[in-house]
């Protein structure tokens, strides 16, 4: 038994077996057990804490590209919006000035008209002056003449005015 104890002794397994005897001393006399505990806890919330931080990241994300997606939207709405309400406005100013344009032709037209009239009663008034002119020029033309004529007319001229004095 002897030759045995000394055999074991000696072997690497005896060894390695006093060294973890040891190993378990020395961890229970530190308490190691319970630092690796806390050390492995530590690790798990770190890492609950990163994939917590990850998920909120990643709802950052979708919610950014939601945000960037209705934002390509709603700049089409607003370019389609500004685009309705240029042409509306062309459509206006064009419609204010085919009016404004209206308005001018009638007014021209009847200022046209007004001096037309302006014009052909200035021209009868000045026709009709002439022709009373050369009228009286041609009948004092012809009495001055006719003596017979003056006579008769002085006598007709008397006449009326008698009527007139009854």
């Amino acid at each position: 038994m002897t030759n045995f104890w000394n055999i074991i002794v000696q072997s690497n397994t005896f060894n390695f077996a006093i060294l973890l005897i040891m190993i378990a001393i020395v961890l229970v006399k530190l308490d190691i057990i319970s630092i690796i505990e806390k050390i492995r806890q530590s690790v798990i919330s770190k890492i609950e804490n990163a994939n917590f931080a990850k998920e909120d990241a990643q709802k950052q994300l979708n919610s950014a590209k939601d945000t960037v997606k209705d934002l390509e939207v709603e700049i089409s709405e607003q370019l389609q919006n500004a685009k309705k309400n240029a042409d509306t406005f062309v459509e206006q100013i064009s419609k204010n000035t085919q009016q404004q344009i209206e308005k001018l032709e009638e007014d021209i037209r009847k200022t046209v008209f007004a001096e037309e009239k302006r014009l052909s009663s200035k021209l009868a008034k000045d026709v009709v002056t002439e022709s009373v002119l050369q009228a009286e020029n041609k009948l004092s033309d012809i009495i001055s003449q006719d003596k017979a004529l003056q006579e008769r007319l002085i006598e007709e001229s008397l006449q009326e005015l008698d009527k007139v004095k009854i």
